[in-house]
């Protein structure tokens, strides 16, 4: 077993404020076109004229807008609402940002984005932050392993999925046993997996 990466490989933080009128006006704007041509549409949001890829669709739990800032930045749910007192904004931070930046970096990294973008929260200050979701990797080099689901010790209440290759691709792969998966999101989970694989399958090289 060689340790190749341990730190975090996935943050949500949800902040109570809002995006200023004109900065919710080019959102608009751009959601439509990217409606029309059925595609991201790139434009400059703020003070900063911070480029961003804004989405045709927006996101569950009634947010109407959603952007991208790029691989080392974070996608952006926004709510169309000017009330501070609203958690109306939500940044998903992308794992290659939290690889070069660390929690640290990349929450720092969210907290300048919402100055550039003239974000504000109750009384002119900055938006409160809630931080929602944070997923912790442990990456290992480990030739041939499988992981064997009687070896990790639960509470009897967790839940446990083992998931399997694919019966069209037994001869190829053996059948083995591909990840295993305690508990359930919303809360705590553990997931065992190969990681070399979802890198191929996602098209991830950088990791």
């Amino acid at each position: 077993m060689q340790l190749l990466y341990r730190n975090f490989d996935g943050l949500d933080v949800a902040f109570k404020g809002c995006f200023p009128h004109d900065v919710l006006e080019a959102l608009t704007h751009a959601k439509t076109r990217a409606q029309k041509y059925r595609d991201d549409v790139l434009v400059e949001l703020g003070p900063k004229r911070i480029p961003v890829h804004v989405a045709e669709t927006g996101m569950r739990g009634g947010y109407a807008f959603r952007f991208d800032t790029g691989p080392f930045g974070a996608t952006w749910a926004v709510a169309d609402c000017l009330d501070p007192e609203r958690w109306n904004l939500r940044a998903s931070v992308h794992s290659l940002a939290l690889a070069q930046f660390g929690y640290e970096g990349a929450k720092k990294q969210l907290l300048d984005l919402l100055t550039d973008f003239g974000a504000f929260g109750h009384g002119d200050d900055l938006p409160t932050e809630r931080v929602s979701r944070f997923d912790f990797c442990i990456d290992v080099a480990m030739p041939n392993f499988q992981p064997n689901q009687e070896h990790i010790v639960c509470h009897s209440r967790m839940t446990r999925k083992v998931y399997r290759a694919m019966e069209s691709a037994a001869v190829a792969r053996g059948g083995r046993v591909e990840s295993v998966m305690i508990g359930k999101m919303p809360g705590r989970q553990l997931v065992i997996y190969d990681k070399t694989r979802e890198i191929v399958a996602h098209q991830k090289p950088y990791w």
